[in-house]
């Protein structure tokens, strides 16, 4: 196996779960005995495994292998107690753990990786490893933070994690959390470009607003809102969003559009690019007021191009 042929299978050998087992399994029957020893002592090595007689353990950990992503689940933590992870992971950019990690595994991550620009956080519902800010906090440059809150989880964990993400307030610029924040966090991304989260429209407005024009792509889904939210955010976007390329709204069937284009026609910038909007429905599903609404706006100059019936189709920037 060529060294560029491992690098391309080995990078991030733990994306997809097919054989994780088999090759854990593998990696770990290479293992030396004082390594197996470390790992039986912590019970992290349920299964007895014989010695292969072909070393595979060097095509995965020696001194000039150099992992990038890392996803830390289940069973997967024994692989950061063999001989030379550290250096191996040393030049992790992305990691992705349970917050309720092994504190063991955890004091080798904090110790070793610094360098972290990804962070995809599952927050469990008890059991949280507090130490985990201590990660955070040792990162250089974090700029894109995913965080998975399960339900009933701890709330104070969550305040302390939340506000731990403050030292990188001003290098994070992609953010996702799949609940409502406990604090008031976001107020505090000011470079953020990219944003996904639970809330309701009300404070989705006022982030908005806040975030220096820097957003780029913003989407709305199963948010509940009436005409009179939809005029707030729209106006908060065409005026805070210079450099927003990507608008998306889903399962909106009753969207105004007319009242749309003209809020985004007075309250825009006469040097605001011209839209491209994109259907997934097809045109035998669009309404004919719809159609003959575009073509005027795009007239206009409001928008350039529309594409009815494609399925996320790139979209041809400016």
């Amino acid at each position: 196996m060529s060294n560029l042929s491992r690098d391309v299978l080995y990078t991030n050998p733990w994306k997809f779960s097919i054989k994780k087992d088999r090759l854990s399994s593998v990696i770990i029957s290479h293992l030396s005995n004082v390594s197996r020893n470390k790992i039986g002592d912590h019970n992290l090595l349920t299964n007895s495994y014989q010695k292969s007689s072909l070393n595979y353990i060097s095509r995965f950990i020696n001194k000039n292998m150099k992992f990038t992503h890392l996803y830390m689940h289940q069973k997967f933590d024994n692989i950061n107690l063999i001989y030379g992870a550290e250096s191996c992971f040393s030049r992790i950019d992305f990691l992705s753990f349970n917050s309720d990690i092994n504190d063991i595994i955890l004091s080798k991550l904090i110790e070793t990786c610094k360098s972290i620009k990804k962070l995809e956080l599952i927050i469990r519902a008890n059991n949280n490893n507090y130490r985990v800010v201590k990660l955070i906090e040792a990162q250089k440059k974090l700029f894109n933070v995913c965080l998975v809150p399960l339900r009933n989880n701890d709330p104070l964990f969550c305040d302390i994690l939340e506000n731990s993400l403050v030292k990188h307030a001003n290098t994070i610029q992609y953010f996702k959390i799949t609940e409502r924040p406990t604090t008031h966090i976001l107020s505090s991304f000011i470079n953020l470009k990219g944003l996904e989260i639970d809330i309701p429209i009300n404070p989705l407005t006022n982030l908005i607003k806040n975030t220096n024009g820097f957003l780029s792509e913003i989407i709305i889904d199963d948010i509940d809102h009436n005409e009179v939210d939809n005029k707030r955010i729209i106006t908060a976007i065409s005026r805070n969003c210079s450099n927003l390329k990507s608008y998306i709204l889903l399962n909106d069937n009753y969207f105004k559009w007319g009242k749309l284009f003209k809020i985004l026609t007075k309250s825009s910038s006469t040097s605001r690019h011209p839209m491209f909007l994109q259907f997934i429905k097809g045109l035998e599903y669009m309404e004919e007021d719809l159609i003959g609404l575009l073509e005027k706006y795009k007239v206009e100059g409001v928008v350039k191009k529309f594409d009815i019936g494609c399925y996320y189709k790139d979209f041809e920037w400016i």
